[in-house]
């Protein structure tokens, strides 16, 4: 879903923070196997700053950049958050580019006034704090306002399952002062999922779900159903994946019979011991393609 707030002048979000490697450098993120590729097996616990690429991804950004610091990212990223610590003389100097949007987490010490001034700065302080399953690994990590925004302010409409939302007192001075509260969302169809306020979604009647002209949830849905049916979460199990890739080529050619989209493609790959489900769709009167990205693994605790 497109939102009229959203900054999608670039298909790229940025995430400013350390990678925790020896070469702290930029990456460019496509799919979250990108992660374990470049930044080894071990990034989860060692660099916040790849957990929110990580989450961006799983939450349907295209493209993901990491950077050592704002200066160091794209001149056409226009919004990106910053999830390592900074002190307060360098959240004084933050500015966003212009027109874009800067997004970082509320800590202790700051004061409404230093958000009301960064506000006028395109620097928007978060308050929302989450468990995030990162997968392929055995726990959940906890995420901060900035990581949990930034797929929300780029467009999408609701954050995943694999977002367990921590409800937490917000300050009465905090409001009406320009932070970003993320809240929940419940329907009959979807248990709590974290949204943007009503009024930065853009139109105050406009329900976080995904509408019918854009298949995501629907088809992701299926597509784990299937998966579960005729495949093992292993890539030793070559027999269950070409079912799966068969069955799934098949749902999907009726979805462009029917409709729904106009095109697809869909690969499996592994992951370290997981695999990754990634299907690419186009839809009707729409520019940019739709990511739909999940992962199987062995483990019945974790999200899929």
């Amino acid at each position: 879903m497109s939102v009229p707030h959203a900054l999608q002048s670039s298909v790229a979000v940025g995430v400013v923070g350390s990678t925790g490697g020896p070469d702290d450098g930029v990456l460019r993120l496509a799919s979250i196997h990108d992660i374990w590729r470049l930044a080894g097996a071990d990034w989860a616990t060692r660099s916040p700053a790849l957990i929110a690429a990580a989450l961006a991804l799983l939450e349907g950004v295209p493209r993901v950049v990491v950077a050592p610091t704002l200066s160091a990212l794209p001149s056409d990223i226009a919004l990106c958050a910053i999830v390592d610590p900074l002190p307060p003389d360098a959240r004084d100097a933050l500015r966003a580019p212009r027109g874009g949007r800067v997004l970082i987490d509320v800590g202790d010490d700051v004061s409404p006034g230093e958000v009301l001034a960064a506000h006028r700065r395109g620097v928007r302080f978060v308050i929302g704090t989450a468990h995030f399953l990162v997968p392929g690994t055995p726990h959940g990590v906890v995420v901060g306002g900035a990581a949990l925004a930034l797929p929300l302010v780029f467009g999408r409409p609701m954050l995943g399952p694999r977002v367990d939302f921590i409800p937490q007192p917000v300050a009465p001075e905090m409001l009406g002062v320009g932070a970003l509260v993320l809240l929940t969302y419940a329907s009959r169809r979807w248990s709590p999922r974290v949204v943007l306020p009503v009024l930065e979604r853009g139109r105050a009647d406009a329900a976080p779900e995904p509408v019918p002209s854009e298949p995501d949830a629907r088809l992701g849905d299926a597509l784990l159903e299937l998966s579960e049916r005729v495949m093992r979460p292993s890539a030793e199990d070559p027999r269950g994946i070409a079912a799966f890739e068969r069955e799934a080529r098949r749902m999907l050619a009726w979805e462009i019979q029917s409709g729904a989209i106009t095109s697809f493609t869909i690969a499996v790959e592994p992951i370290g011991e997981a695999l990754a489900i990634e299907v690419v769709l186009t839809v009707p009167r729409r520019e940019d393609p739709i990511y739909i990205r999940l992962v199987k693994t062995d483990d019945p605790a974790q999200p899929r």
